[in-house]
């Protein structure tokens, strides 16, 4: 419970799920990381506590996001951007709200959208 983690799902890949979180070793067994698949993204306490999984935004409003896969934390109401180029594994802070972001959703021309666990209401992802 010290970090959350995004990974690529590859199957036969093994994520080290309970001896590995995030990119630390934790088990009481010897812990070989090289074994284990690593994450893309790995953040700690400070900047949030459950991960909410995204999508890779495809909508044309915003030309800037194309191709980033946008998350965010449950507890922290930050949202995030993470490069679809993953060797980079650059990501950008895309803001920080009062929602309890509980999932995603995509229309059909690919605007993103999220809601608010909290209020039960559902909001579009829209560049400043």
């Amino acid at each position: 419970n010290a970090f959350e983690e995004i990974d690529i799902i590859r199957s036969g890949e093994n994520y080290g799920w309970n001896r590995v979180e995030g990119n630390v070793c934790f088990a009481t067994k010897p812990c070989q990381k090289k074994q284990f698949a690593r994450p893309i993204r790995v953040y700690g306490r400070s900047l949030g506590q459950s991960v909410t999984g995204g999508y890779v935004y495809r909508a044309m409003q915003t030309p800037a996001l194309y191709g980033y896969y946008v998350h965010a934390d449950f507890v922290s109401g930050r949202l995030w951007a993470l490069s679809a180029d993953v060797s980079r594994g650059f990501t950008v802070p895309l803001g920080e709200t009062d929602f309890f972001i509980s999932t995603f959703g995509v229309t059909e021309d690919g605007r993103l959208l999220f809601a608010d666990y909290s209020s039960g209401q559902l909001y579009e992802l829209q560049a400043p």
